[in-house]
């Protein structure tokens, strides 16, 4: 059963719990949660709706004390708890560019490809429970990363899709037998790297990613297979694999419009 809380109710139960070296600004960050939710379509003076209250938001954005992580704590502790009780789980990840304008913002970065744009990028691992099939219930963050690329791209000390990795080992391994729960990750194309694929064998979750690779996959086999190196990845080491599994996408735009995916299954 879902329970409506008020915004303030809401911002209580998911950062009542926030560290931030200071019992002042703990407060700060739940009341100003709760002017968020209650207005999230607004500016933060709007949000705020006194100059006190408004000045007191932008002190907490600069206060070096609180940091990304810091405030999301709770609610990601939170969110891992209930998927941890559910049947079902999809997390699902996504990039979402976030874009500036305005001349005098610094700590930003390209946005695009071909270096045009300022803002950040903003990597979300939503957690879905699905345990009821026509009920979805969105749990909350399992983790979310924030960054600014550099202009060229060149000399950066790790390659992008590294975010796949980090968020699904943020979200870690699904809690053992009997708890009986089924995490699966979801992913567009561009989850379609190893990076992504190993870690949700270590972590033992299952995982749909949408393929755009072209790549040679053995279908119908069970384990690790017979044909591939004992150094391979991918749809060995416990997935089992069909047919629809094969990936030879086209390249280019058609990818995205017929593109296959990767789906693991349990070992039968």
């Amino acid at each position: 059963m879902v329970r409506m809380l008020s915004p303030a109710q809401w911002a209580l139960r998911q950062f009542g719990g926030v560290r931030l070296g200071d019992g002042r600004i703990n407060k700060r960050a739940v009341s100003f949660a709760a002017a968020a939710a209650a207005a999230p379509e607004a500016s933060v003076p709007k949000q705020c709706r006194t100059w006190k209250d408004a000045k007191g938001a932008y002190r907490l954005m600069d206060n070096d004390k609180v940091s990304f992580d810091k405030l999301q704590e709770p609610h990601r502790r939170l969110t891992l708890q209930a998927a941890g009780e559910a049947k079902t789980v999809l997390w699902v990840s996504d990039t979402t560019t976030v874009s500036f304008d305005h001349p005098a913002t610094g700590g930003l970065g390209p946005t695009s490809a071909g270096g045009s744009g300022s803002g950040v990028l903003l990597h979300s691992t939503l957690g879905v429970d699905v345990s009821a099939a026509d009920k979805p219930v969105v749990l909350g963050l399992g983790h979310q990363q924030v960054w600014a690329r550099r202009a060229g791209r060149r000399g950066a000390p790790d390659p992008e899709s590294l975010k796949w990795k980090r968020g699904i080992d943020a979200v870690g391994t699904p809690p053992p037998p009997p708890a009986g729960v089924r995490w699966v990750h979801v992913g567009d194309c561009e989850s379609d790297c190893w990076e992504a694929i190993e870690s949700c064998l270590a972590n033992a979750g299952g995982f749909a990613l949408r393929a755009c690779q072209d790549r040679l996959v053995l279908a119908g086999h069970v384990g690790p297979c017979a044909a591939a190196p004992s150094n391979s990845s991918g749809c060995c080491a416990g997935v089992r694999c069909s047919a629809a599994n094969t990936c030879t996408s086209a390249r280019g735009r058609s990818r995205r419009r017929g593109g296959r995916s990767w789906r693991s299954r349990p070992a039968r």
